[in-house]
């Protein structure tokens, strides 16, 4: 949310562009929960710019959601909003594969796209995607490069890696399975794992036995949030797969949760934050959980959703 609010303050810059008085947002919205209300973020950032007197009293700002990432209906709804809303800025569609085709359609409708949500190396090639902006805390080829750099301090030249079976492309280890390969580093093993698995159904697929015979430095990203390598980790401890052999790279891009893995109801909360115990988990230095805490009350006093453990 922070990202897609920091973002907002672009808008302020096209209202000398616009003939009318309404700036046409374009919101192009994957179908998932973690980011379902993000409509009503882009209009509460809109309002704020209003009260805050940042957008001159003579603008408006109409948002325009519609869905990506489904069979590349971001890229068919980016050209309908285009041709038929005259859309002044793009926020979207949060998938790489429609994000490398909307970037350059941007490009050549000289209009600006925020990519908050897509991480490809490529997007940071100014002469194919001109007009595209990125927001967010942590992008993730940077913490790519970041995981790249801790691993070289300690001088770990094979690794193993684990990653999900569902938006590889939005994570660092996606970043990190190419720019490896310029580096002095080894993927020994590579598993993929349905994030959605608890620790029993985890451990019944017998990968983290095959992972445990050729690696011991693990980087391991299953979702943007800490919270989707819980089973992961409570099914390494049940295994004693989280001794002094093991070291354990944690990437943390988004901030999707206000509290920590072993902190949430319904679990074994002594268990998950063994499982933590020793792992090593790489964020963003900027993540500030006041403004986060203060962004959550302010939204919740404005749309009525309440966010909970």
């Amino acid at each position: 949310m922070r990202a897609v609010y920091a973002a907002a303050a672009v808008l302020t810059a096209l209202a000398t562009f616009v003939r009318s008085n309404v700036i046409q947002i374009a919101h192009l919205q994957p179908n998932n929960p973690n980011i379902a209300h993000e409509p009503n973020v882009l209009k509460l950032c809109a309002n704020d710019l209003k009260e805050r007197n940042i957008l001159p009293k003579e603008i408006e700002l109409q948002v325009h959601t519609m869905e990506s990432c489904n069979r590349y209906s971001g890229v068919e709804h980016a050209a309908y909003l285009h041709y038929k809303e005259n859309a002044s800025i793009y926020f979207g569609p949060g998938c790489n594969n429609e994000m490398l085709v909307i970037g350059r359609l941007s490009a050549r409708w000289n209009v600006p796209i925020i990519a908050h949500m897509s991480g490809d190396d490529i997007l940071s090639d100014r002469s194919v995607f001109p007009t595209l902006g990125s927001v967010a805390l942590t992008s993730a080829s940077e913490m790519a490069r970041a995981t790249i750099a801790y691993l070289k301090l300690y001088k770990w030249k094979q690794i193993g890696l684990v990653r999900p079976s569902v938006e590889f492309e939005r994570l660092s280890v996606y970043s990190l399975k190419h720019l490896i390969k310029d580096q002095d580093v080894t993927i020994n093993m590579e598993i993929e794992l349905d994030p959605y698995m608890s620790p029993d159904e985890i451990m019944g697929t017998r990968k983290l036995q095959s992972l445990s015979k050729y690696a011991r430095v693990i980087v391991v990203e299953l979702g943007m949030d800490l919270h989707s390598v819980r089973s992961f980790m409570v099914a390494i401890a049940r295994l004693r797969m989280n001794t002094n052999d093991y070291v354990y790279i944690l990437p943390w891009l988004a901030h999707i949760n206000d509290h920590y893995p072993w902190e949430s109801n319904n679990i074994d909360k002594n268990e998950v934050r063994y499982a933590f115990n020793e792992a090593i988990i790489i964020t963003a230095h900027g993540y500030d959980k006041k403004f986060y805490d203060e962004f959550r009350d302010r939204f919740a006093q404005v749309t009525g959703v309440v966010s909970s453990h």
